[in-house]
């Protein structure tokens, strides 16, 4: 069973970031908690219930496994870099719809400063790169929340490991919504920053159910890959969480919904 813990404030039970996961046979609970990958400092501010979570467990997990995440990413970046050498790059026009091309040509023409026809879907995925960095630089903190809690566990003896793959998370960014990629690349520093903003503010507030909305976009419907994801993240987490008390941290918007 997944029961509500009091985060600092009171809230609706499916209102909260800290869950304790018992019962099913379990001689000790597990807990989970959903993250920010953000390194603002206002998304810093545990409250003592946390940290007695992560003392009570005799392991960490993310989503991906932090000792190894450094190589791996730095394989993946090596990989793509060949990968994307090796072929022609696809241009966002033949990569969508006349509707849709005709509806952000001009848009996209004015921020890459060239004509249309030769932006890639490269380029697109360069500008949304550039603008997560940005982000994360502008951060107080020296790391993000996840690896936070990471080097907590670690420097406790703590078992420390990662419930999801790499590619698990790739095949999210290599997804086909070219046009959610488009409305990314137009996003300004500004705009972009306002929408982080907007979601810290319902982060701590703990307001999942807004959070679920936030990202089922405009059409209401949940995200595919996020739903199996969130399946193999649970299933992996039922396998831990029998073998040792386990304290877990994904992303918060893996927790709410009924397929979260």
């Amino acid at each position: 069973s997944l029961d509500f813990i009091s985060y600092g404030q009171p809230g609706k039970l499916s209102n909260t970031l800290l869950w304790r996961i018992s019962g099913n046979g379990l001689t000790k609970p597990s807990y989970l908690f959903g993250t920010m990958h953000l390194t603002d400092k206002r998304i810093f501010y545990f409250g003592d219930s946390l940290y007695n979570a992560i003392e009570q467990t005799q392991a960490f997990a993310a989503e991906l496994d932090m000792n190894r995440l450094g190589t791996q990413m730095v394989n993946q970046l090596m990989s793509d870099k060949e990968e994307k050498a090796a072929r022609e790059p696809v241009k966002v026009k033949e990569a969508v719809n006349a509707e849709t091309w005709n509806k952000y040509k001009d848009l996209l023409a004015s921020k890459f400063y060239k004509p249309a026809e030769k932006i890639t879907l490269d380029d697109l995925e360069e500008m949304e790169s550039a603008l997560q960095a940005e982000i994360f630089k502008k951060g107080d903190m020296p790391t993000f929340v996840d690896a936070y809690l990471f080097d907590i566990a670690r420097k406790q003896g703590k078992w420390v490991g990662g419930i999801e793959d790499l590619q698990d998370q790739l095949e999210h960014i290599n997804s086909e919504d070219i046009e959610g990629k488009i409305q990314t690349a137009l996003f300004d520093d500004k705009y972009y920053r306002s929408g982080i903003e907007r979601l810290i503010k319902i982060y701590n507030a703990q307001f999942l159910d807004s959070i679920d909305a936030m990202y089922r976009g405009e059409n209401g419907q949940k995200d595919y890959i996020m739903i199996k994801r969130n399946r193999k993240m649970a299933q992996r987490m039922d396998s831990l969480s029998a073998i040792r008390p386990t304290f877990f941290a994904v992303g918060v918007a893996h927790l709410p919904g009924d397929s979260g």
